[in-house]
């Protein structure tokens, strides 16, 4: 079996397991309506379970990549509770009784629904590719999205994606998620990103790619309302170390901010801060201020990062900067509830 592409559905195997008239004609009673179900609601890809007379081919297999993403999540989900009900009950319309079915698939479409609201896609460049195939079009794809995500690079925009390969050029399988950009760059989209892409459909310019005025302005608008909000300092290295010299305590403070700010820079809670120099070494005059948080940081800090904090003070574990338990529950509980 391949492991990448797994069956999970087999008619033939099942079609063999007992010769009686009674077995075969369940089972092509239940995979009949089985595969009714999954075609009417379009779950299948790339397979035909009927003939042209409308009859359940019986060399049919159904394998991982024969289903939707939401057909694969009711197969781990409701499939074999379906089937089992039909082995055992003795109702007349049992094969017509989808019920745990529908409301399976009722709940897994809402989730994804729901989920998809909170992170859709933004920019998804292998799906304008395939729009057309004239060179004009091709080549204006490539370069309009060559320039944006330039644009969004540069400016320190993105989070968790890198659509440049090694030489610099673009990668044809970049998608664009909204979890995929700063707090700026979401409002960048709100704002500018679709006025852009208006004045380059207009535009016959030749360096129309070129001219990212408006992405520029846009950005700066962002920036200037931002600078107008307060951003407090969320946590000083400096200042902490110059509490705490009277004390003689330098080496837990640098202990402790060295596992927190490698826990935010690990799970991508950082903007436009680096607080390790090339070696690998905590810089000591690291400031975290609101701004240098995604949505997610700022919560964290809000809710966790000061009990974390006093539990290492207080515990003599030789392991303590390494138990960051706390802040992975916490944010865990936070993205969960985003």
């Amino acid at each position: 079996m391949n492991k990448t592409d797994p069956i999970l559905y087999d008619l033939p195997m099942l079609i063999a397991k007992n010769k009686t008239n009674l077995w075969q004609e369940h089972s092509t009673k239940t995979s009949t309506a089985l595969m009714r179900f999954l075609k009417k609601h379009d779950l299948l890809i790339g397979v035909e379970p009927f003939d042209e007379q409308g009859k359940l081919k019986t060399d049919t297999i159904i394998k991982k990549s024969n289903l939707t993403p939401d057909g694969l999540e009711l197969f781990k989900t409701v499939v074999n509770s379906w089937l089992k009900y039909i082995d055992r009950s003795s109702a007349a319309n049992k094969y017509q009784n989808f019920n745990r079915l529908e409301n399976g698939l009722t709940e897994i479409r809402d989730f994804i629904k729901a989920r998809d609201e909170k992170d859709y896609t933004l920019h998804n460049l292998p799906m304008l590719l395939t729009r057309n195939k004239n060179k004009w079009w091709l080549d204006s794809v490539m370069q309009s999205s060559s320039a944006l995500f330039g644009f969004l690079k540069k400016h320190e925009l993105l989070i968790d994606v890198e659509q440049f390969d090694e030489k610099g050029n673009l990668k044809t399988d970049t998608v664009l998620k909204k979890s995929n950009l700063t707090p700026e760059g979401q409002e960048l989209f709100d704002i500018a990103v679709d006025g852009w892409f208006d004045y380059l459909a207009r535009s016959t310019v030749p360096t129309k790619y070129q001219n990212v005025s408006r992405l520029e302005k846009g950005l700066a608008k962002i920036r200037e309302n931002k600078n107008k909000e307060v951003d407090f300092t969320v946590y000083d290295v400096a200042a902490s170390l110059a509490t705490n010299k009277i004390n003689q305590l330098p080496e837990p403070i640098i202990q402790s901010s060295i596992a927190l700010l490698a826990f935010l820079k690990q799970h991508q809670l950082l903007i436009g801060v680096e607080p390790f120099d090339k070696k690998g070494n905590l810089k000591t005059d690291t400031v975290i201020k609101k701004s240098n948080l995604t949505p997610d940081g700022l919560e964290l800090f809000k809710t966790a990062v000061d009990d974390w904090l006093a539990s290492v003070d207080k515990t003599t574990a030789a392991n303590k900067y390494q138990n960051v338990s706390r802040l992975e529950q916490a944010l865990a509980q936070i993205r969960e509830s985003d």
